[in-house]
C-alpha cells in the first residue's frame, strides 16, 4: 500500500454526517489541554474564535474531549477491538510537528456490523480502503492515519454508504488526536475530536545556498526556475536573465507567512564590476537551496529579482497541502 494521511475535521456538538454515494477521489513547548471546538472545513473555533493556523497554548497535560452531543454521551464499550495503520511514518519529514491523526467508529448499535472505510488522499487521488472488519454491538474500530495530507472519507456499514466526510492537512500538526465517530441506526454521527492543543513551532530557515552553473548569452525564454521538497530541504534550481552576463546571484530573502503557510525565496541579481563583460542579455544558470528546522512551509513560491521593480514569480510548490 502506498503511504496515506488523514486529516481531521473537529467538531464541538455532534452532527450527523450525510448519506454519501461512490467516494471519488480528491487532489493533493509541551503544555498541553483541548477546548470545545465546531467543524467548517480546515477551520477550528476556539471558544467563539476562530484560528486557522496554530492552537492555544494551554496549561493542561492530559487532552479533554469536546461537548457530547444531545443525543448520547460518548460511552463505547472498551478499547477498540481492531486497528489498522495507513501509511509509513518513515518518510515523514519533521514527524515531531506532524504527527498521526486517528480515527475511532463506534459501533452504537445492538448488533455486530460489518465495516468498511474507504479513502482518497491528496497525494495520489487513489481510492484505497481499510477492511472489513466485524464490530461487535457496542465496540469500536481504529484507524491509525500516518502521512499528513487531505483525505476524503466515506464510512461503508453492512454493504451501504453510511456518510462521508473531510480531514485536511492542517489538522496533522505537533499535537496528539483523535475524532469521534459513531455509527448510528442509519447515519455517522459526529462525536467531535479528542486533543491537545500546544502551539506548534513554525518553519524555521537554517541555512541557505546558491551556486552558479553557466553563465551564457540569454535567448527569449530563458527565466525560468523549478522549485521542490527533499528530506528536510527545498530545492531550486533555474536561469535567471540579467541585463549582462556579469552578475552574481544569491539568496536575498526566506519569508514565512503564518497564516498562509507560504514561504517566498528570492534569489537576487547584482551587477559585477568587469569591464571586459560580453555585451548581451545574460542567461544565468543557477541551483539553490534553503534548509529548515521544525517544519516545512506548506507552500513555497520561487521568485526572481534582478532589480527593486522587477520581482517575478517563476515556480511554486506544495507539501502535502489540500488543494
Amino acid at each position: 500500500m502506498k503511504r496515506r494521511t488523514l486529516l481531521a475535521s473537529v467538531a464541538g456538538s455532534a452532527s450527523v454526517v450525510g448519506t454519501a454515494g461512490c467516494l471519488q477521489g480528491t487532489g493533493s513547548g509541551t503544555d498541553e489541554t483541548t477546548t470545545e471546538e465546531s467543524t467548517t472545513g480546515d477551520e477550528r473555533t476556539t471558544n467563539g474564535s476562530t484560528d486557522t493556523d496554530e492552537p492555544t497554548t494551554t496549561t493542561d497535560d492530559e487532552p479533554t474531549t469536546t461537548e457530547e452531543p444531545a443525543d448520547g454521551e460518548w460511552a463505547p464499550s472498551g478499547e477498540p477491538v481492531e486497528t489498522f495503520a495507513v501509511g509509513d511514518r518513515d518518510g515523514v519529514a519533521f514527524p515531531e510537528n506532524n504527527r498521526p491523526h486517528s480515527i475511532l467508529l463506534w459501533n452504537r448499535s445492538e448488533r455486530e456490523r460489518e465495516v468498511v472505510v474507504e479513502y482518497a488522499d491528496g497525494q495520489t487521488e487513489e481510492l484505497e480502503r481499510v477492511g472489513p472488519t466485524t464490530v461487535p454491538a457496542d465496540a469500536l474500530v481504529r484507524v491509525d492515519l500516518n502521512v499528513p495530507t487531505h483525505y476524503h472519507v466515506t464510512v461503508t456499514v453492512d454493504g451501504d454508504a453510511m456518510g462521508e466526510f473531510e480531514i485536511g492537512r492542517k489538522w496533522f500538526d505537533c499535537n496528539q488526536s483523535t475524532s469521534r465517530y459513531a455509527l448510528g441506526d442509519g447515519d455517522l454521527v459526529d462525536y467531535g475530536e479528542e486533543s491537545t492543543l500546544v502551539a506548534c513551532a513554525e518553519p524555521s530557515v537554517a541555512n541557505t545556498n546558491v551556486t552558479v552553473a553557466s553563465r551564457d548569452c540569454a535567448s527569449e525564454d530563458d527565466d525560468r526556475g523549478a522549485v521542490g521538497y527533499g528530506d528536510e530541504r527545498i530545492r531550486a534550481k533555474g536561469t535567471v536573465t540579467t541585463p549582462t552576463p556579469c552578475y552574481d546571484l544569491s539568496i536575498a530573502e526566506t519569508t514565512y507567512d503564518d497564516e498562509t503557510r507560504t514561504a517566498r525565496i528570492v534569489v537576487d541579481a547584482d551587477a559585477q564590476e568587469d569591464e571586459g563583460c560580453v555585451e548581451c542579455v545574460g542567461a544565468i544558470s543557477y541551483s539553490a537551496t534553503v534548509d529548515y528546522e521544525n517544519d516545512f512551509p506548506d507552500h513555497v513560491e520561487l521568485l526572481h529579482r534582478t532589480d527593486a521593480d522587477d520581482e517575478r514569480v517563476v515556480a511554486t510548490a506544495s507539501w502535502n497541502s489540500d488543494v
